[in-house]
């Protein structure tokens, strides 16, 4: 029988599925069966497992008759073969002395119910990632006792890679780890919060886990708009395991923190807990806090000794209350609210604009197509591209182009061009493009906010270079007053001048007349 059960999961990585499977059968360490899964992919990613299937005896295959969205670990667990589980997604890599290290630490340390490794992110070209996304940095993990495990995951939430793990088989049933349709975005997550209350892992520091990046965000890990509504929801299931603690001994090994909660050698850990929940950094957290507090109240007992060890009741609940806006869990900031204008001899107005509610992933890019085939027999004589609305927002248009793939022109109608980023300091951002008859525009554009303190220097420092012009202009026109008036005097002096010349003249010729006489 073998050692080692790899569980290899598949679903759309095409050829990236070829350097997954390789990675596996070149394994140093040999005594294993690779069983892959695959989720009715619909590419052609099930032709690429029949072909290594047909190679090697070691390969099972199982392929879902429907998509499920998951890959069915709970259902297949119990036929795997081996006292060790891998698992390895279909577009990650492993190095090839990965299960050989792994092996050895569980053979050595019977405590130890799983190993990880370190992780390296690559990019699909498999070179080492060097980009902006946030999945690159998360998995950066140091040995812990199983309560400092529980205290980070209760504080930072996961930083253990599930490509990189190995487990002994039993701690699956064991433990209860593994949870079917609750759990789509964080199924890992929860099994190392379980499996932390119960039993030890351990972490090799090298990187043997290879751990693919889409810059695209559509990886499993990557972020989106409805993953990050998902993940709240599960935050708020998982989190729920630490009500799972009812001795104060476990309290204060996890949160040194709640021995301020011992009043006269008592403690109501429930209570204390909740209130470690209420100041934990996610708003999931500390609507679980809020919960648990309101449940205790509920119990007349509990009730009284709150109020007598810790002067709490539902007054203090009440303000509690107030302190947080739960449900705001994704911020204005992360949205654009774009609108294209478009000028068709009117000028710009509402009827004739293109709006988009665009959400912003953690790499701040977002990419934008306006079809402007609906103004075709009308001739687009200008466009309008306003980024956002309301909001102070640094902008990097990456890329702009035609559908025929000719450049977009497009410069800030109203921002400030600082180091290759348009900074708008107004709420009502604006770029300026030259049309191209009725194309569609497609833009790549990087989207942040620009910082409050930014703003208000830049407002301060347009307000000191006003009262300097309203100052030079008061300078100017005293100055003009002055010559007007030095003006004013010359001329009179001129006129009195003209008219004395034309008196003499005058007498002269009224003389002249008189000696003719």
């Amino acid at each position: 029988m073998p050692k080692v059960s790899i569980w290899l999961t598949s679903y759309n990585h095409g050829e990236l599925l070829r350097e997954s499977i390789e990675s596996a059968l070149n394994q140093t360490y040999q005594d294993y069966e690779l069983v892959i899964v695959d989720d009715c992919s619909t590419d052609n990613s099930r032709d690429i497992i029949r072909e290594y299937a047909q190679k090697d005896s070691r390969i099972r295959m199982v392929f879902h008759e429907k998509n499920m969205g998951h890959s069915g670990l709970k259902e297949e667990v119990d036929n795997f073969a081996g006292e060790y589980v891998a698992i390895l997604c279909g577009d990650d890599k492993w190095k090839e002395d990965k299960l050989e290290k792994q092996v050895e630490v569980l053979e050595r340390h019977g405590n130890v119910a799983a190993c990880f490794t370190g992780v390296q992110a690559i990019g699909l070209d498999g070179k080492v990632y060097t980009g902006s996304q946030a999945g690159a940095k998360v998995f950066q993990a140091e040995n812990r006792t199983r309560f400092e495990w529980l205290r980070y995951f209760f504080y930072h939430s996961n930083c253990l890679c599930h490509p990189s793990l190995l487990i002994r088989k039993n701690a699956y049933k064991e433990y209860g780890i593994l949870k079917v349709g609750l759990l789509t975005s964080l199924p890992d997550f929860y099994e190392w919060v379980k499996l932390c209350f119960h039993a030890d892992i351990h972490v090799i520091p090298e990187a043997l886990t290879l751990f693919r990046i889409h810059e695209d965000e559509t990886s499993q890990s990557g972020e989106t708009e409805g993953k990050l509504n998902r993940t709240f929801m599960e935050e708020y299931y998982i989190y729920q395991a630490y009500f799972g603690i009812h001795d104060l001994r476990t309290l204060t090994d996890i949160f040194p923190e709640s021995r301020e909660y011992i009043k006269d050698k008592e403690c109501v850990v429930e209570f204390a807990l909740a209130k470690i929940f209420l100041e934990a950094p996610r708003k999931s957290q500390k609507l679980l806090g809020l919960t648990r507090i309101g449940e205790l109240l509920e119990d007349e007992e509990t009730k009284r000794k709150l109020e007598d060890l810790y002067g709490y009741g539902e007054r203090e609940y009440h303000l509690e209350k107030q302190r947080f806006d739960i449900f705001g869990n994704i911020g204005r900031e992360r949205f654009l609210t774009t609108s294209l204008f478009v000028d068709t001899g009117e000028g710009y107005h509402e009827k004739e604009c293109i709006r988009q509610h665009v959400f912003i992933p953690g790499t701040k890019i977002v990419r934008l197509v306006y079809d402007l085939s609906g103004f075709s027999g009308r001739k687009i004589l200008r466009l309008r591209f306003d980024p956002d609305e309301e909001m102070y927002r640094i902008c990097t248009v990456i890329k702009a182009w035609w559908e025929d793939g000719e450049d977009a022109k497009i410069h800030p109608a109203n921002g400030v061009r600082e180091e290759g980023r348009d900074c708008f300091y107004t709420l009502d951002p604006q770029y300026e493009i030259e049309p191209e008859g009725q194309k569609a525009l497609h833009l790549i554009l990087k989207a942040g906010v620009l910082p409050a303190a930014d703003v208000e220097r830049y407002r301060v420092t347009q307000e000191e270079k006003a009262r300097e012009l309203e100052q030079r202009l008061m300078e100017a026109k005293a100055d003009v007053y002055h010559y007007r008036k030095m003006f004013g005097e010359h001329k009179r002096l001129l006129d009195e001048y003209r008219s004395s010349l034309a008196i003499r003249a005058l007498h002269k010729l009224q003389k002249g007349i008189h000696r003719g006489k």
